[in-house]
């Protein structure tokens, strides 16, 4: 069907619009250094991984809600509408079992795949289970076929009976009563329905799923409370959380168990990118009813809630996603107003875009400064060099014996002292190899995962969770420890290669750059946070009632998981730091050398066979301009750069280029060119 897209689907269509231009305009800049000799070997490793992150980057939108709240219905109403009808089962009776991702990877056929309940049984996470295929039950999607592709979804509602104490071994929480929202109900058989699914992944051709929109569909506390890896990955990482409520229930005890432990925590600083929906507000719409009394009565819950969960105003929002959907499958705008969609689309794309455009212009910035840097002092080194050269040669204007012997004789000299350095250079180099041993050794995964081991035999002796919190504790304390020692190594590295940059500088006038930085910041911050949320989430009522069951050891499990994941991420970041801290002090000392070199064959020519000297300063004079058109044209590249960077994601960009169309192996864009020198 053909609608209006909403603000949410033009930002994120712009915003992907914007990641191209980006990584078209830093192709195109790799391409112009490879074209001038002026890319080595690591940083092209590293654009390509900046090229890649841009290709691979995501928008992750989790929503959270207990049962019945209308979560997947808003999902439907805000991503889905132009299909026409629902994409997520949102009927009566039939609400969304599992945690469910909806995604798009198009090397993979559009399809299902379902992970069975059974697997809560082992230690692993969902994100091991992803790794293994096999365990996986997936049925096929017919896009053209819209029936069978919701017949196919509905399996996400799919349930089964067990009894009260499989249900608990599976680490399903139970209903203290029947009156009672917080856990599964046991029937009058002593059974209990579970979700016949672990976790669904819908992979969809959708156009924003295509832009890298990720929809993490998360129902209920049971879903939250059985899966701490919701709770201390996928959520905490998610760059939106929207929480829905429901106008007929307000916010009921489950809500705030949902809310607190799994959501924002009272302690948690990091709450400025949630907001919370209050659906269904259609059902205090009442003809009898003046429209003046219904907004205020909706205002008033508006504020009951803000204030129960403590959120400002702004980050509330009332709607009927039901309505919302109705309105955009039959094309009535009126209707769609007075559901309060917009409102809530506008502030998810103000919260979800500019964010998630600053992370990525910061990796971007941070990754591509230093490259920028050594080209352009490449390139001024070069112009210099031969401008240095032109005066010597018009100090030869007499040809005289005298002034080209001192000139070699300078050149020697300053050849000799270079081999000199390059000598206490590979000394130095023995030192850095022997912090990099040590700084490899403190972030030793093998060494974590003897920490990993201790803890684990540790935790399955202690007879308690009071017992079980001390040494999980007592873990991440060993591993901020090991993280400290590595970032001190670092500063050691970076304190070694300043001064070593520092004695090229000075001693042959080498540019005033500087070995690229490191930081740690972001794996402690990681680690604090896993530390932060562990003693808030350990009392929650899920790990209350469970004690040691397999709730609880999956639960650590989970968070040494995402520990490892910390470490190995850090490992390699910093293996590519190691590379590339000395890449541009030798990109500095290759092309000086290589000068040098030049200026000395050029003196011994003018010196022994008597080359015209007009011819010399000629093709000097070309190098001259060539390099300072060169330097134009990386100037232009860089402004192109940092006006891609700056642009925001509101308005069109124009896209000259496809990163898709070069990874099928085409060439792609114009490179700026350099004419060769005319024959001598």
């Amino acid at each position: 069907m053909n609608r209006e897209p909403n603000k949410l689907e033009r930002r994120i269509s712009l915003y992907g619009d914007w990641r191209v231009s980006l990584a078209d305009t830093i192709a195109e800049y790799r391409d112009w250094l490879t074209q001038q000799n002026l890319l080595d070997a690591q940083a092209a490793h590293r654009i390509g991984q900046i090229l890649d992150s841009i290709q691979d980057d995501s928008l992750y939108v989790a929503f959270v809600a207990e049962f019945s709240r209308g979560k997947s219905e808003l999902i439907n109403a805000t991503f889905f509408a132009d299909l026409g009808r629902r994409v997520l089962p949102s009927t009566a009776g039939r609400t969304t079992m599992c945690p469910t991702e909806l995604r798009y990877d198009s090397s993979q056929p559009s399809g299902i795949r379902l992970l069975p309940t059974e697997t809560r049984e082992t230690e692993n996470s969902v994100g091991y289970y992803k790794l293994k295929p096999e365990e996986w039950t997936s049925s096929p999607l017919d896009i053209g076929d819209p029936d069978q592709v919701a017949k196919a979804l509905m399996r996400v509602t799919d349930v089964r009976r067990v009894s009260l104490e499989r249900a608990r071994e599976l680490g399903f929480m139970i209903a203290s009563n029947v009156d009672d929202d917080d856990g599964l109900k046991v029937g009058d058989d002593g059974q209990v329905e579970i979700p016949k699914w672990r976790h669904a992944v819908i992979n969809y051709p959708h156009p924003l799923l295509e832009q890298g929109l990720v929809v993490l569909d998360t129902p209920g506390l049971n879903a939250l409370g059985a899966e701490p890896e919701l709770t201390l990955g996928m959520l905490n990482s998610a760059h939106a959380v929207v929480f829905v409520l429901a106008a007929d229930t307000g916010v009921t005890k489950s809500d705030m168990s949902v809310w607190r432990n799994h959501v924002c925590g009272k302690d948690d600083d990091n709450c400025n990118n949630k907001l919370v929906v209050l659906n269904k507000v259609d059902m205090l719409w009442d003809d009898m009813r003046h429209r003046n009394e219904i907004e205020d009565q909706v205002r008033s819950q508006l504020d009951i809630t803000a204030r129960t969960l403590d959120v400002p105003p702004t980050n509330l929002f009332a709607l009927s996603a039901q309505k919302a959907l109705l309105g955009r499958t039959r094309a009535d705008g009126h209707l769609v107003q007075l559901s309060g969609i917009d409102a809530f689309e506008d502030a998810l794309a103000n919260m979800l875009i500019p964010a998630k455009q600053d992370i990525v212009r910061e990796r971007i910035r941070n990754g591509i400064a230093d490259i920028i840097e050594v080209s352009q002092s490449v390139l001024g080194r070069r112009e210099n060099d031969a401008a240095s050269h032109i005066k010597e040669i018009e100090a030869l204007s007499e040809r005289n014996v005298n002034v080209v012997r001192e000139m070699l004789n300078r050149l020697k000299v300053e050849k000799n002292q270079l081999d000199l350095n390059m000598r206490r250079f590979q000394t130095s180099r023995s030192v850095f190899a022997k912090h990099t041993t040590q700084l490899y050794d403190h972030l030793n995964v093998t060494k974590l995962e003897r920490l990993i081991a201790h803890a684990k035999r540790d935790m399955s002796v202690s007879l308690t969770t009071l017992g079980m919190r001390s040494h999980m504790n007592r873990f991440l304390k060993d591993v901020t420890a090991v993280m400290d020692d590595a970032t001190l190594e670092i500063s050691e590295i970076y304190n070694l290669m300043e001064t070593v940059y520092e004695r090229f500088q000075s001693e042959h006038g080498l540019a005033n750059i500087h070995p690229r930085k490191f930081s740690t910041v972001r794996f402690r911050r990681e680690i604090q946070t896993l530390t932060d949320r562990h003693d808030y989430f350990i009392r929650g009522i899920s790990m209350v009632v469970t004690e040691q069951n397999v709730l609880v050891r999956r639960y650590y499990v989970t968070v040494m998981s995402k520990v490892r994941e910390v470490f190995e991420r850090a490992n390699r970041d910093v293996e590519d730091w190691i590379r590339s801290v000395m890449s541009p002090l030798e990109t500095e000392i290759r092309e000086h050398q290589g000068q040098l070199r030049r200026r000395l064959e050029s003196m011994k020519r003018i010196s022994h066979t008597g080359d015209s000297l007009e011819e010399r300063m000629e093709e000097m004079r070309y190098m001259r301009e060539s390099v300072h058109e060169q330097r134009e044209q990386l100037d232009t590249l860089v402004r192109r750069i940092n006006t891609c960077l700056d642009n925001s994601a509101d308005q069109p960009i124009p896209v000259r280029r496809s990163v898709a169309r070069e990874r099928a192996g085409r060439r792609t864009g114009t490179v700026i060119s350099i004419p060769k020198p005319p024959a001598r």
